[in-house]
């Protein structure tokens, strides 16, 4: 009873106006509220703007998968769906209506579908089997992929068969925008060149393209200055300014400007701790279990400040879509929808659809089984983790 009240309570206000009707509870606080009914009052206004926001401001056209407008959350597989189909290839955007597409150019100056950025994928060793930059090669001269694809560390960890000549080729941009689907795109350069090359390629075919980088806003601004008709995604630090500004009650005040779409990080803490805690060593041990503790507090604490709700709903009102990224857990589908996200960026597309149908009440006999199979996925993922850290992959 008490844990519904609580619920009911932090889901009704923000959090300052929480903190101060709770210290209304306690008389000794009550000098306190007297000197600062200012803020009091501040708080109140600024949770019904919140609610009931006056700014919307002028906005880019959107993409259809990605109008506020629309009643349905968007799947986006990350990579092209990296967690079942060889990442950033042909034969992985053809299965999709819609994909994440992570663009570097070669030496000869021509855009390919790549991702080596993360400190750990600096070169072309994980995918390739060669340990090269892919700045270094021309079109004509990069390797094959391998045979068995890794998959990236917020997947299972295990390898994806990558076979045939469109498994194994890099592909170039071009051949991606000649299959004529929608596309969200990254850019993991900061040249102007290499951005001003996407855009030439997109042409007039530039409708149903969202592009930008997660973290760095120099690439965000090259991609304004280069073409500023096609919708930005924020940037890691843009999203901590935006949750900083909601916590503090100043974001119903404020111009919402530099980003087009609001992407936010959806933590899941049982993940985390999956792919980080298991490198400590058994789990007896000393170091796994402070590891443990560390990592499960710590991620907590993030999932919690980002799970906003009235934030996302706020933004959305705004006419600023919510994409949340990298989701590959049921449990945070279900959020994500439950919340009306614009879109999910995720590594499985396929289990995902089965969440999101059975959310939206489709074919329920035959998506019953949804929870099972994400259920099976985590129990396949804890087996593989030890084996994964004991070198077998």
């Amino acid at each position: 009873m008490l844990s519904s009240a609580y619920s009911t309570l932090t889901s009704s206000f923000s959090p300052p106006t929480l903190l101060l009707l709770t210290s209304l509870l306690c008389p000794l606080l009550w000098p306190f509220l007297f000197l600062s009914w200012p803020l009091i009052i501040f708080h109140i206004y600024s949770h019904h703007k919140l609610l009931h926001p006056s700014r919307v401001e002028p906005r880019k056209v959107l993409p259809k998968f990605l109008n506020p407008k629309n009643t349905q959350t968007t799947l986006i597989p990350h990579r092209g769906g990296s967690g079942s189909t060889p990442e950033n290839t042909l034969l992985s955007y053809r299965l999709h209506p819609l994909n994440h597409i992570d663009l570097k150019k070669t030496l000869d100056n021509h855009v390919v579908c790549f991702h080596d950025q993360e400190p750990h994928e600096r070169n072309m060793l994980k995918l390739t089997g060669r340990d090269v930059s892919l700045g270094s090669f021309d079109l004509c001269r990069l390797p094959p992929l391998t045979s068995k694809i890794p998959t990236n560390p917020l997947c299972d960890p295990t390898y994806i068969p990558c076979t045939g000549r469109e498994g194994r080729k890099i592909p170039t941009f071009s051949d991606v925008v000649a299959l004529k689907k929608p596309m969200f795109l990254e850019v993991w350069d900061d040249d102007f060149g290499l951005v001003e090359s996407v855009s030439d390629i997109l042409g007039e075919d530039c409708g149903e393209v969202v592009w930008g980088n997660r973290f760095s806003k120099l690439i965000q601004s090259i991609c304004l200055q280069v073409n500023p008709s096609i919708p930005v995604t924020s940037t890691a630090p843009q999203m901590f300014s935006i949750y900083l500004l909601y916590y503090l009650g100043l974001l119903p005040f404020i111009n919402i400007k530099g980003f087009d779409v609001f992407m936010v990080v959806v933590v899941n803490v049982e993940r985390w701790r999956r792919l980080f805690v298991g490198a400590f060593g058994e789990e007896d041990s000393t170091a796994y279990w402070v590891a443990d503790f560390v990592v499960t507090r710590v991620v907590g604490v993030l999932d919690w400040v980002l799970r906003a709700e009235r934030l996302f709903k706020h933004l959305r009102m705004r006419g600023i879509p919510v994409i949340g990224y990298v989701v590959n857990d049921a449990d945070d589908w279900e959020y994500c929808v439950a919340n009306n996200f614009d879109g999910i960026l995720t590594d499985y597309p396929k289990r995902a659809e089965q969440v999101l149908r059975r959310n939206r009440g489709v074919e329920g006999e035959v998506l019953e089984s949804a929870k099972e199979v994400g259920d099976d996925f985590d129990r396949t993922m804890m087996r593989r983790r030890k084996e994964a850290f004991n070198g077998k992959f």
